[in-house]
């Protein structure tokens, strides 16, 4: 798969977890996916590298 396909892939997960994030009303959860956009935000960056 090509960095750029993968790169968009992983915008859309970015989006769809922030969305998620915004309407989630249960601390331990939100932390959780929290960590997930960390993930992803990473795997963003060494796709751009």
């Amino acid at each position: 798969m090509s960095d750029n396909k993968e790169r968009s892939i992983f915008m859309r997960e970015l989006t769809r977890l922030y969305g998620e994030w915004e309407r989630c009303k249960d601390v331990r959860v939100k932390e959780e996916i929290t960590k997930d956009i960390v993930l992803l935000k990473k795997a963003i960056q060494l796709l751009s590298q």
